[in-house]
Order: C-alpha cells, then structure tokens, then sequence
C-alpha cells in the first residue's frame, strides 16, 4: 500500500495512500499463492515503496518456489540502479517493466502501457495472475488481467 507517482489515469489510486491494505508477511503472501500458479505479478501501490527487505523475502520466496515473479514500477532504471537493495529485488524477477505510466503516451503492445515504459527480462514469464488488496471486502484477491485492463496502466 502506497505510492507516491501517482500517474494521471491510473488504474489503481486507490492503492497511493500509504495507510489502508492489511500488511501480510512474505511467507503469508507465498502461502496464499495457488499451487497450480506459474508466477506472481507484483503492481501498484508501488512495489519498491514498501519494505525492501520483505520485497526482496516475497520475490526471493517465490523464486525458490520455482515462480515467475513479475514487477511493474514506476522508479526507472537509473534510479532503481542507484538503490543496491532494489537492484537486487529487479534482478531477482523473471520480468519487469519499469517507468512510470504516461496517459498521454498509450502503447498497445503486451506488458507497457506507455510508450516511455521497458520492458526488461523473459516475457513469457508473465504470470497469469496478479494479487490486489480489496478495500470493499478485505481479502486478498488474485485475479487474472481482464481482457479491458490489458491496454490501461498497471
């Protein structure tokens, strides 16, 4: 929960608020994570605004478990290759797009939203999948991408 880019026309504001959500460990998260899954897709609130060092746990955690683990940030590469301990969590993912998203520049090709964004890593690793924080209900919710999302921002 957090983020503080806040793109015009994102998908998810409702996840920029650093209080809300449930906080839940690594190896909750990983618990809660269906054995038949190939892959974790890790989205906003801003991935690398939460604890780094339960990100790199979560990421690590799925990894050894043989999961494809994708991110979406905002943060660029040059930014995030200043801060060692999110260098590690980028380079520990099977896929990551990185950039924020730019309304005013759409992009229909798979994974970017945006024609700034870049996308790093194996794009076939994307898992079909993603897990959000549903504030009407409070559970934990994993979804698959809704044919209408695949074109808006992440």
């Amino acid at each position: 929960q957090g983020c503080t880019h806040h793109c015009k026309g994102c998908i998810n504001p409702e996840s920029w608020a650093k209080t809300g959500g449930t906080h839940r460990t690594p190896y909750e998260l990983l618990r809660s994570v269906d054995p038949a899954a190939d892959g974790i897709t890790l989205t906003g609130g801003e991935p690398f605004q939460q604890d780094l060092c339960e990100l790199y746990q979560l990421i690590c955690g799925a990894r050894a478990r043989k999961l494809n683990v994708t991110i979406f940030t905002g943060y660029t590469f040059e930014e995030i290759n200043m801060q060692p301990l999110m260098l590690e969590c980028l380079s520990n993912c099977t896929t990551a797009i990185i950039g924020i998203y730019e309304q005013d520049k759409p992009c229909q090709e798979p994974l970017r939203a945006s024609t700034n964004q870049i996308v790093l890593g194996e794009h076939g690793g994307v898992a079909d999948a993603e897990m959000f924080y549903d504030m009407d209900t409070g559970l934990i919710v994993a979804t698959g991408v809704h044919v209408d999302m695949k074109r808006r921002p992440r």
